[in-house]
């Protein structure tokens, strides 16, 4: 459950921190937002950098398995960070194995949930 907590915290952070740049960004001029753009981009990046190693590194705590759900959506949503902050700097190597690092543990999230749902099992980390 801690790990579902922590999840939950790190998505909301991430999204509060996307919107509150572009709503400081909306009331300046096209110089300054262009900048505020790069910041976004970045934050997005480290965000995702952050989620992708947590991810990595409660599968090797053994807090997490390769497949529980908690993980794969800790590294979809690394990846959308990632693939925000590689179309910014027109990093399109990383761009693209984002993108399928993102599509991968989609396909693999949304198996597990159909499966969950199959079984009638509730939701597990």
């Amino acid at each position: 459950m801690k790990i579902k907590f922590l999840a939950r915290r790190l998505l909301l952070l991430f999204v509060l921190s996307i919107c509150a740049q572009f709503v400081m960004a909306s009331g300046l001029q096209s110089e300054q937002y262009s900048i505020n753009i790069s910041k976004i981009s970045m934050v997005a990046g480290w965000i995702g950098t952050v989620l992708y190693i947590l991810a990595y590194l409660l599968l090797c705590l053994g807090k997490l398995t390769a497949g529980s759900k908690c993980y794969h959506l800790l590294n979809i949503l690394g990846a959308l960070g990632l693939i925000i902050n590689a179309a910014d700097m027109k990093d399109y190597p990383s761009f693209v194995v984002n993108i399928i690092w993102m599509i991968i543990a989609g396909i693999t999230l949304w198996l597990l949930i159909k499966k969950g749902m199959a079984t009638g099992e509730t939701s597990k980390t």
